[in-house]
């Protein structure tokens, strides 16, 4: 009987370990997505600053693409901290990463360019940073027991 016992027991801890390393690597995912779509505008910008006649259209397509990506992972995100998966703060820095973007994207619109490129500028260092330490201890993802 005991025998049963064990084996259920250690099933389970498996599932929820495999079900947090899930969790772990759809905001990693996510968040190089994002990454991808914040190192394009930088590019588009320069091609517009020289005058190309599309560049326009294509710093627009990139920034509604990030604006996708990050509300998808700050879903993403929220669902699974509050099925607890990830931790409190890997919920918060991508709500925050979503509201960063949308301040971006508002001074971008409104021709606000003194907010606009120093926000570009961070959001594109801010994910280069947390790409380089997304493992599970720093992305805050729960041990399970």
């Amino acid at each position: 009987m005991s025998n049963l016992e064990n084996t259920s027991s250690e099933s389970t801890t498996d599932a929820a370990k495999a079900t947090a390393g899930v969790g772990r690597r759809a905001i990693a995912w996510l968040t190089a997505i994002s990454l991808g779509l914040a190192a394009i505008q930088p590019i588009s910008a320069g091609f517009l600053l020289s005058g190309y006649d599309y560049a326009s259209t294509m710093h627009v397509a990139g920034a509604v693409a990030l604006q996708l990506a990050v509300i998808i992972q700050a879903l993403t995100a929220v669902v699974l901290w509050l099925r607890q998966r990830v931790t409190l703060r890997v919920a918060g820095l991508s709500v925050a990463l979503l509201v960063i973007v949308l301040l971006e994207v508002w001074a971008g619109r409104n021709r606000e360019y003194w907010l606009h490129v120093p926000i570009g500028v961070g959001v594109l260092v801010w994910l280069r940073g947390r790409m380089g330490r997304l493992d599970g201890a720093t992305l805050g993802v729960r041990d399970l027991p």
